[in-house]
């Protein structure tokens, strides 16, 4: 069965399907009086080219017992007054008739397939689809990982269940063991480790930060990188594997207090450009920042806090360097921070403040960079975002305190944050001239 023309579904008769002066959809058994199309039906002349087709537009989402004025005849149908000439045709009505969002055919519904709760193909494009070894999920084949010969696996269950042995140039499901080259452990845990946190610092207000870089390699070795970072960074972070990544890897921190940033040698982030890893230069790559939730004085803290963010796109996606509807959402925080945290409405992942965290706050914004002084000036924006919206009041806010020039002016006043400061006046963000507000 095909789409004559678009957005039109092809169906066709059959005389067994109207011995009363009906005829019924073969799928769901709604009728539709022959008499609302005799009369077009042998209006037809028989010709050369002989299609046995009557196409209905699904745009109508009729009701058989409602549309004898609307149906219509669009192709050149071999028509007599003999009903038996359509004796081997057979009929859908549209509601029972879907389109294959691949190929564009149209299909019978019970004959779909559905893939991920989402796309709907017809049976012969799902051929192209495969079920994850893992989760069983469907999905398109080239998106599958090969995983030990055997196993296709999809990105999320390769990046989270499987590790990549750089001398096999494969992937394998057990973590850190491969039979042949259990010396090249790559040191990679996979996705879903998660190790108990170590606090480096202090901070009276219970304030600590938690980075997720991830970077990606031009080709070259991701065990000399592995190994660069571990010797620079020791026990302060630990490295992942990550299903979103083409070949990298994702760097993550424990937790630390703003004066222990202060401390930390990001020069290895110079070093692993030399190795060849980007991450600002790909389509890949984000840095995530997570915040104590225990670092917030209150949930209209956090509210706060997550509307100074949200309610200035333009501003922040310069400073983060990108926008990502798919990973890092405005629009979907918008108006739900109150609900969320008041219980009323779930959180979701995939958003500019992500609240689904049970300890944190994590801010998805910023896209990745191997440059120490953007990661230095990121670390500071979130901290003093934080800190600016701490003891903000009701009429304060009212007055518009959470509009970003006003936030800018703040930080450009307390003097206290080198590299954010150099970023916003860098991306003409601060007006200098104007008095701030503490």
């Amino acid at each position: 069965m095909t789409i004559s023309t678009e957005h039109l579904v092809e169906v066709t008769i059959e005389r067994d399907h109207f011995p009363d002066g009906f005829i019924s959809c073969e799928n769901c058994c709604n009728k539709l009086e022959v008499e609302a199309i005799s009369d077009q039906l042998n209006r037809l002349e028989l010709g050369e080219n002989y299609q046995k087709s009557i196409i209905f537009d699904p745009a109508e989402n009729f009701d058989f017992h409602a549309f004898k004025s609307h149906v219509r005849i669009l192709t050149n149908v071999a028509g007599q007054n003999d009903w038996r000439t359509f004796q081997n045709w057979h009929f859908y009505c549209a509601q029972c008739v879907i389109f294959c969002e691949d190929c564009g055919d149209a299909e019978v519904d019970v004959d779909s397939v559905t893939i991920g709760g989402r796309y709907i193909v017809c049976q012969n494009c799902s051929n192209h689809y495969s079920s994850c070894d893992s989760c069983n999920e469907l999905d398109a084949t080239s998106n599958f990982y090969g995983v030990d010969d055997d196993y296709l696996y999809c990105s999320d269950c390769a990046g989270n269940y499987s590790y990549w042995c750089e001398p096999c140039d494969m992937r394998h499901r057990d973590e850190y063991t491969c039979e042949s080259h259990d010396e090249y452990s790559t040191g990679l845990h996979n996705y879903s480790f998660k190790p108990e946190p170590r606090f480096y610092g202090s901070d009276d207000q219970n304030l600590f930060f938690g980075f997720e870089l991830e970077v990606e390699s031009e080709g070259n070795s991701i065990i000399d990188a592995v190994n660069l970072v571990e010797s620079a960074w020791g026990d302060f972070v630990y490295l992942k594997s990550d299903g979103s990544l083409e070949h990298g890897f994702e760097i993550v921190s424990h937790p630390f207090s703003f004066e222990h940033y202060r401390t930390i040698n990001f020069e290895v982030l110079n070093h692993l450009r030399g190795l060849g890893f980007r991450s600002w230069d790909t389509q890949t790559c984000g840095f995530h920042l997570h915040i104590s939730k225990r670092g917030f004085s209150s949930n209209g803290h956090i509210w706060r806090f997550s509307n100074l963010i949200i309610g200035n796109q333009k501003e922040w996606a310069k400073l983060a360097g990108r926008t990502s509807e798919q990973w890092s959402s405005y629009s979907k925080n918008r108006n739900k921070i109150g609900k969320v945290l008041t219980g009323k409405e779930h959180p979701e992942r995939y958003v500019a403040v992500n609240l689904c965290n049970w300890s944190t706050v994590e801010v998805r914004i910023f896209r990745g960079s191997l440059n120490v002084r953007r990661i230095a000036s990121h670390i500071e924006a979130i901290y003093s975002a934080v800190q600016y919206t701490r003891n903000l009041s009701f009429s304060e806010v009212a007055s518009g305190a959470l509009r970003f020039d006003r936030f800018a002016d703040w930080v450009n006043e307390v003097g206290d944050f080198g590299n954010f400061n150099d970023l916003l006046t860098a991306k003409k963000l601060i007006n200098k001239s104007a008095p701030a507000e503490n």
